[in-house]
């Protein structure tokens, strides 16, 4: 994980960041070559990118499933503000409290949600980012949006004048299991929810990961 993250150039380590992290029940499942849940890679991750950010960043912290705070698929964990000690304090106690939970991935909307959100918390003086870490698909309920209305809707928030240099940006970390395609135990899942850990991630942008 902390090979991916070390990429960030050193200057756009300042950032207006929202770290959005899915919590579904197949985060449970082990990282490939080692015995460590997905989930508790992801929470190193989200205390690496705290500590790679200088403290006149902003950072807030999502965790998503399905319907985890309905009607809403996410739950807002730690408030963006600035990336003092406290709030560094905050993210990284809220980082290690990450846990898989019996849910599915609604991913799209989220993803809508946080773009939408950190269009309205925009600051001019720095990048403004959306960083998703998943393993899956989205699957949600009925009421789900497609990927193709994503897109479209993700395409007609325009910003205001004041962010045409610099908009949103959003990018999503897939987390592959490279494993034998199973089917989870009763007790482990809902049959809804059961499904083979795909190879990559269906955000719109992604980019793998693996195990540090």
């Amino acid at each position: 994980m902390f090979h991916v993250l070390t990429t960030w150039h050193p200057d756009r380590r300042r950032a207006n960041l929202l770290v959005v992290v899915d919590v579904s029940g197949s985060m449970a499942d082990p990282a490939p070559g080692t015995k460590k849940p997905l989930i508790s890679l992801v929470s190193q991750g989200v205390e690496q990118v705290g500590a790679l950010m200088p403290d006149d960043s902003r950072v807030g912290l999502w965790e998503f499933g399905a319907r985890l705070d309905a009607p809403r698929d996410y739950r807002v964990i730690v408030a963006d503000r600035p990336l003092d000690a406290v709030q560094r304090d905050r993210l990284n106690a809220a980082a290690r409290k990450l846990k898989a939970l019996n849910t599915g991935t609604g991913l799209y909307d989220t993803i809508l949600a946080a773009y939408r959100a950190q269009l309205a918390n925009f600051s001019s003086d720095m990048p403004t980012e959306v960083m998703v870490f998943t393993d899956g698909r989205n699957e949600d309920d009925p009421n789900s949006i497609s990927l193709t209305a994503l897109r479209k809707a993700l395409a007609s928030q325009r910003p205001k004048p004041s962010m045409s240099r610099s908009g949103c940006s959003v990018s999503a970390t897939a987390c592959p299991v490279d494993a034998p395609q199973r089917r989870p135990r009763a007790d482990q899942r809902p049959d809804r929810h059961a499904r083979p850990a795909p190879s990559r991630c269906s955000a719109p942008s992604c980019t793998p990961c693996r195990a540090a």
